[in-house]
């Protein structure tokens, strides 16, 4: 990925549901968040952090628990590893 531009999909068995992910998805515009952090809308994280609160204020639990939300932060940690290492990595 280059700013919010996949440059490249490869998926170790390609399967006609991925050449429809690669249709759909291929092709996003965005903006430069790689380059220019301040281009990253905040709309989505204000949102997050709403329904975070909501959940506190009301007693119920959160959409995301912790568990769930380890995985995200998982897929990026390797993304920065596979990037600084230049080696690719197979879930």
């Amino acid at each position: 990925q280059e700013d919010n531009h996949i440059k490249l999909w490869q998926f170790a068995d390609e399967t006609e549901e991925d050449k429809e992910i690669i249709r759909q998805f291929g092709n996003i515009e965005g903006g430069a968040g790689a380059s220019d952090p301040a281009a990253i809308p905040f709309e989505l994280h204000a949102r997050n952090i709403e329904a975070f609160v909501n959940a506190i204020d009301s007693g119920k639990p959160f959409e995301i628990d912790g568990q769930e939300a380890r995985k995200a932060v998982e897929i990026v940690l390797a993304i920065y590893a596979s990037a600084k290492e230049n080696k690719v990595y197979n879930f």
